[in-house]
């Protein structure tokens, strides 16, 4: 499943680690816990990890079923890993940036939550998780790919 899993790690941690943060600061006058956008935006930033975390779990669920069954992955399947994948890099990437800038001067200093926003970036720019990949499944999933299987990192007749 590639890259998919640590970036479920990764991003539940990041939710996980400002919610901690803004707990211990919760009382405090003018901090994030007191705060009607934060409360929205956290709710949103959770929202969408866990609908990219569901796509990544279906897919994995999917993938399992056809490989215990002794078949192999078809072309659509192997394009829903892509795609999966893809999905929860780019969504956590969002998210790294909600925690980043809601940690304040905190997410600034050496930390937990400065190595997790370093780590997302840095797996961001995994090849598998790139534009190309993105355009490949595009293609398939539109039905533009006839005939044409995965090799690596693209769709080839």
């Amino acid at each position: 499943m590639c890259h998919s899993s640590w970036a479920l790690g990764v991003g539940r941690r990041l939710l996980d680690e400002l919610s901690r943060y803004a707990v211990a600061r919760a009382g405090r006058t003018g901090q994030i816990a007191d705060s009607d956008a934060f409360h929205t935006d956290f709710a949103r930033a959770e929202a969408k990890f866990r609908a990219a975390a569901a796509l990544v779990r279906e897919t994995w669920d999917d993938v399992e079923r056809t490989l215990d069954s002794g078949r192999t992955l078809d072309v659509r399947q192997e394009t829903m890993v892509r795609l999966a994948l893809n999905h929860i890099t780019s969504t956590i990437t969002e998210v790294s940036h909600f925690v980043y800038a809601s940690g304040g001067t905190s997410a600034l200093r050496d930390g937990l939550i400065q190595r997790l926003f370093r780590d997302v970036h840095a797996g961001a720019a995994h090849i598998t998780s790139g534009p190309q990949s993105l355009r490949e499944c595009g293609r398939e999933l539109a039905g533009l790919a006839a005939g044409e299987s995965w090799a690596l990192f693209g769709l080839e007749p």
